[in-house]
């Protein structure tokens, strides 16, 4: 691996030296972050979940909600047309009351919240 120098110039910092305090501290961090999910998988969060089912869920709903977030951004934005034969671009319906916020399981299997579906 080369790192970039400018010419007649020396390194500030020895970089074998900079790769093996990576090492240890990328290590250390394994060590840490190991034991903080065997302390979440073990730890109960409520009558039903420990912590790590709970930031499971709280992860995979903020991918949702970013789904969906970009899913009306993209949606609803407008577009200039300067003439008839420039393309055209229609709404398409998106059922979000399927989602986990209208009350079903989401996604479910009738696909309604896919762009284009006619379920």
């Amino acid at each position: 691996m080369w790192a970039r120098v400018q010419e007649g110039e020396q390194p500030a910092e020895d970089s074998a030296e900079l790769l093996k305090e990576s090492e240890r501290v990328f290590t250390g961090s394994l060590g840490l972050i190991s034991g903080i999910n065997r302390t979440n998988a073990k730890a109960v969060f409520n009558d039903k979940q420990t912590i790590s089912d709970a930031i499971a869920e709280r992860d995979v709903t903020g991918k949702q909600r970013d789904f969906l977030s970009t899913v009306a951004e993209v949606a609803s934005t407008r577009q200039d047309r300067y003439s008839k034969s420039e393309v055209k671009f229609l709404p398409n319906r998106v059922d979000c009351a399927t989602s986990k916020a209208g009350g079903a399981n989401w996604p479910n299997s009738s696909a309604s919240w896919i762009p284009g579906s006619r379920n």
